[in-house]
């Protein structure tokens, strides 16, 4: 596949040699040309660019404002800048703004070349490209291991967004529409992506995203169940599909549904008191106008984990308070199968209790449906089964965040 490179310099002379020279690389690269930077920033929207090289020094916006545009509206687009006018402070001015590399002239048509094609083919700055993961999974992986590092997601119809983390906190999303929370919650409900994990594209302490990844990924798994349900909503987003929702929600009702009815006033305020703002609210009183999340929809966050296969929550009575399961026909059947397991960690507690007077509080097995994990938490049991291809590491890890998520509800 070849990939579309926008290079930029007001040399147009430099500019026609290197349409002449790269057309030996056609089958690689699709060199797009612009003699300004603000030229540049009005091809970069327009056309959908995989990597700009440009000249440090232009009149009116140069090589350095170019890659501050870059990194505040394309992240995921990486820059390589070049310059006459090589020096320390320079360089690492520009990484720190986010130049995945930085070149000094003069140099080879073949050395530009080889450069723009190290990016590609990730020896550069591409730590590792996932086609088998979801984007939730893989950022739950980052804030684990507490990666500072870019999330590259695109899909097969060509839409791209970047996640951007800071010792494994989200703190920055953008896609070609949306920024912040609407555009994290847009990438982490993608399907059948292709992902690339990058050193960290853009250093600036930017933050738009300020919820917590465990609060969007649950959100986006309910917006990708509200998309299967309302049908065809393939290729928009997640706030064209709650527009959308909101408007079939408005939708006049059935005639003999407008009947009016006689209100009753006495409870109401009087016309011209205007009810509170979230701003005058007490604390306490907006945690209580806050939806809470069922113990289902906790359960359902775990469905993010490679493998995953149900869960359940049991009660102190031996009883499954909550459960979820893949397949809806095996319900009965994970039924029975957490309340053997059950079972068999109430012995195991016992006698672990004998021999070390300590609680047990984890337990992991293997058995013939799969891996099975079970995190204590107060006098209840989170259990979870996996496939025999699944992470059991992150299964631990996502066990944990459920326990702490389960505590606030």
């Amino acid at each position: 596949m070849t990939k579309k490179v926008l290079i930029v310099d007001d040399d147009e002379n430099l500019l026609l040699t290197l349409k002449d020279g790269l057309k030996k690389y056609r089958d690689r690269i699709e060199p797009i040309f612009a003699s300004s930077g603000k030229k540049a920033m009005e091809i970069l929207r327009k056309e959908k660019i995989d990597l700009v090289v440009s000249d440090l020094k232009m009149p009116e916006v140069d090589g350095l404002d170019l890659l501050s545009f870059v990194v505040q509206e394309f992240p995921y687009i990486p820059f390589v800048l070049i310059t006459a006018y090589g020096s320390l402070p320079i360089k690492l001015k520009a990484e720190s703004i986010g130049a995945i590399r930085y070149l000094e002239k003069p140099i080879s048509l073949d050395q530009l070349a080889k450069a723009i094609l190290e990016v590609f083919d990730q020896d550069l700055l591409m730590k590792e490209e996932f086609t088998f993961l979801s984007a939730a999974h893989l950022a739950q992986l980052i804030q684990y291991e507490e990666k500072t590092c870019t999330m590259i997601v695109t899909t097969k119809d060509g839409r791209r967004g970047a996640l951007h983390f800071d010792e494994g906190v989200l703190v920055h999303a953008k896609t070609e529409k949306e920024e912040g929370e609407e555009a994290a919650l847009e990438i982490l409900t993608w399907e059948n992506v292709n992902i690339v994990v990058m050193k960290r594209l853009g250093k600036r302490k930017l933050i738009t995203v300020e919820k917590p990844l465990e609060e969007l990924i649950m959100e986006s798994i309910k917006i990708k169940d509200e998309r299967k349900g309302m049908g065809e909503t393939k290729g928009k987003t997640a706030k064209e599909v709650d527009t959308a929702k909101m408007s079939s929600a408005q939708e006049e009702p059935p005639r003999e549904q407008k009947e009016p009815r006689e209100a009753d006033t006495s409870e109401l305020p009087p016309m011209d008191e205007e009810p509170l703002g979230r701003h005058e609210m007490e604390e306490e009183e907006i945690e209580a106008h806050e939806p809470l999340l069922s113990q289902e929809e906790v359960l359902a966050s775990l469905r993010t984990v490679p493998g995953y296969l149900a869960s359940a929550i049991i009660g102190e009575d031996e009883r499954i308070m909550a459960i979820d399961v893949i397949n809806e026909r095996e319900k009965e059947k994970m039924e029975e199968f957490f309340s053997r397991m059950t079972g068999l960690f109430a012995l195991a507690f016992n006698v672990y209790k004998k021999a070390t007077a300590q609680e047990l509080r984890s337990f992991l097995t293997e058995a013939s449906e799969g891996n099975f994990l079970v995190h204590r938490h107060g006098k209840n049991l989170i259990m979870l089964l996996l496939g025999q291809e699944g992470d059991v590491c992150l299964a631990k890890y996502n066990l944990e965040r459920t326990v702490n998520i389960l505590k606030r509800i």
